[in-house]
């Protein structure tokens, strides 16, 4: 994903990749007014979920882990975190793509690979949407 989206050259955008430790990405959000994050959801079938499905979702939409960590930290703690150190972004988006595991493994599935040009249209929405909004909010 991170490749697509650096393929664009897209001015005033900085494309991060965090593979593992979501606290990684507190430098980088030092300063910025929004972060997009791009991630892997686990598909909830009860909620109408399915393999390849791209949603937005705010930081509150996602769930706790049922065991906190300083050394496992979920997105949502990792802003809270950010906050308390003066290194969060004003405001942060998630585009979750669905899959069926999370476990490490080789290359993305048919599913989530055939979501990969959507994503990344969503991101530009995100992106597009945030260049409308800052100009007014400036004057």
């Amino acid at each position: 994903m991170a490749e697509l989206l650096d393929t664009l050259g897209l001015n005033g955008i900085r494309v991060l990749r965090c593979p593992v430790e979501p606290t990684a990405i507190l430098d980088a959000w030092a300063g910025a007014e929004l972060a997009v994050v791009i991630d892997a959801v686990l598909v909830d079938a009860g909620a109408g979920g399915r393999p390849g499905q791209v949603r937005r979702h705010a930081l509150e939409d996602l769930a706790e882990p049922r065991s906190v960590s300083s050394h496992d930290l979920n997105l949502a703690q990792t802003y809270r975190l950010g906050m308390a150190l003066g290194r969060a972004p004003a405001s942060v988006v998630v585009v979750g793509v669905d899959v069926e595991d999370n476990d490490h493994g080789v290359g993305l599935s048919p599913a989530v690979a055939a979501a990969l040009p959507e994503a990344v249209r969503t991101v530009l929405d995100i992106l597009s949407q945030q260049a409308e909004i800052a100009p007014h909010q400036q004057s």
